[in-house]
């Protein structure tokens, strides 16, 4: 299994122990500079290594270990990502001992969004070119460690000075990674997990007005009104729309043991659908249009008025 390096850091180590080499040995600068990008691999690295060691140039015994002993951690941890993720991915760094102190946790942090279905896809499609890219940026960054999606790699960017590695296993990347579509993947994460509550909900929806076909909420006004919710209930929207028609569910059942009133709204319901709207200049949170039960917002306070709601007097 092939690793990029960093291109800048290879040539610049190429052309600091070339002045070091016997004559017979060095290279001309200019053929450095012109290597194709494909050919800085570990395999070149480790050649620069040879040579310098056995001309004698100096070289701490604990760098050349480092070496020979983080080829087969690297190995191991691009296996374990690639048994996590599915497909294989290859790393760039800027200096060999960053194998051992930051892939394994990498690794870790790796096995944790293959174990979930929709984290592992919305990764695989914010990282085309399958490969991970360590970054040391500056002090001014504002954590140790930073993940970013840029330009088809996953970039982890961290300070000079390095600590807390662990980080790298322990961010939830699932906060930060891009998808395609209206909701963020937190959102989408929320809504899966809310999605036998809201099944069991329509069910109770069904059962309270006794019919013979399933109900469902319609998915386009959910995505409409995304926008108009507040940012910080993002992240629960599944559980709150989910809550939003359990209250349908409720207030439908204590009305209609009425069997005047379950026959009226079995004929307004003839869609069996549930449809979310926003509406600043709302008058009611229910109405019945087209076929469909309405539920219109203003804002997400108040969801147990949508349960206590009278609508008698809108069939």
């Amino acid at each position: 299994m092939r690793m990029l390096v960093s291109i800048n850091f290879i040539i610049n180590l190429v052309l600091f122990y070339n002045k070091l080499l016997p004559l017979s040995l060095k290279i001309p600068e200019k053929s450095v500079s012109q290597v194709p990008p494909s050919h800085y691999t570990f395999e070149f690295t480790l050649w620069i290594y040879i040579i310098c060691e056995r001309d004698m140039v100096p070289f701490a015994l604990t760098s050349r270990k480092s070496l020979k002993d983080n080829e087969e951690s690297l190995k191991t941890n691009l296996a374990s990502i690639e048994k996590s993720l599915g497909e294989a991915f290859t790393i760039e760094f800027d200096f060999e001992d960053i194998i051992t102190k930051f892939v394994g946790n990498l690794a870790k942090n790796m096995a944790k969004v293959g174990a979930d279905s929709l984290i592992k896809e919305a990764f695989l499609a914010a990282v085309p070119n399958k490969k991970f890219v360590f970054i040391c940026a500056d002090e001014k960054l504002p954590s140790y460690w930073k993940y970013q999606f840029e330009n088809g790699d996953c970039q982890i960017l961290f300070r000079p000075k390095i600590c807390n590695t662990s980080d790298v296993n322990t961010f939830k990347l699932e906060t930060i990674i891009p998808t395609q579509g209206v909701y963020t993947l937190m959102t989408r994460l929320n809504i899966k997990t809310n999605e036998q509550k809201m099944k069991d909900n329509l069910s109770a929806v069904k059962k309270a007005l006794k019919s013979s076909v399933d109900w469902s909420i319609d998915e386009t006004s959910l995505e409409t009104v995304y926008p108009k919710v507040a940012d910080d209930l993002k992240n629960s929207f599944g559980h709150i729309f989910a809550g939003v028609v359990e209250k349908v569910a409720a207030n439908l059942s204590k009305r209609c043991t009425d069997e005047m009133i379950l026959e009226a709204v079995q004929e307004a319901t003839s869609k069996n659908t549930i449809v979310i709207k926003h509406d600043n200049n709302m008058n009611g949170y229910w109405a019945f249009e087209s076929g469909n039960i309405i539920i219109s917002f203003k804002s997400i306070t108040n969801t147990n008025d949508i349960q206590t709601f009278d609508f008698i007097k809108l069939l």
